[in-house]
């Protein structure tokens, strides 16, 4: 199951999204989380919100625009997630993010691109790890959601092209 919506939010709710993400406080942290590490560069270093809560506006938006692509009974978290350039060239998985999955998150995911459009730092999807090429490579577009099955091995893009990227993460879990 891959989903892809372009301009996903209402024009004017997509620019107080756009607002809420230059107000609210970002932590660093790294991906995965159970990286057997305290250096975020040995990692894919992050900077990422807490969790929205149920009742902020662009949970609301997202969940309710999911239920009429989501036929059965779900949960939601989502929260904002930026990565810096500087960062990830300094990083370990500046030349290859290690695949994963989500399923540990839920049974879909997704990604909500905010400012970057380009082919190089979207999401590659994969059929299995063994794969050399991605089976689809989903590139970014302000304000395109991509919805995905969790358990679908990604990663980000090869090649982050600006300094910053921004983006939403939502996961679903069957309720």
């Amino acid at each position: 199951v891959i989903h892809i919506i372009d301009n996903f939010y209402e024009e004017s709710f997509f620019k107080k999204v756009i607002t809420a993400t230059e107000q609210l406080p970002f932590t660093a942290s790294f991906q995965p989380p159970n990286s057997n590490t305290d250096d975020r560069l040995q990692a894919y270093p992050t900077w990422e919100t807490k969790q929205l809560e149920k009742k902020d506006p662009i949970h609301i938006y997202v969940e309710n625009t999911l239920k009429k692509l989501v036929h059965e009974p779900f949960t939601m978290y989502t929260f904002f997630r930026k990565t810096l350039l500087s960062e990830l060239k300094k990083s370990n998985s500046w030349e290859g993010l290690q695949r994963h999955k989500d399923e540990d998150y839920g049974f879909l995911a997704g990604v909500i691109y905010l400012n970057s459009n380009s082919i190089h730092d979207g999401t590659s999807l994969y059929n299995n790890f063994t794969d050399i090429e991605p089976t689809l490579i989903v590139g970014s577009k302000t304000n395109r959601l991509i919805l995905y099955n969790a358990q679908q091995p990604h990663s980000p893009g090869v090649k982050q092209w600006k300094e910053e990227r921004l983006v939403q993460l939502f996961f679903l879990q069957r309720a």
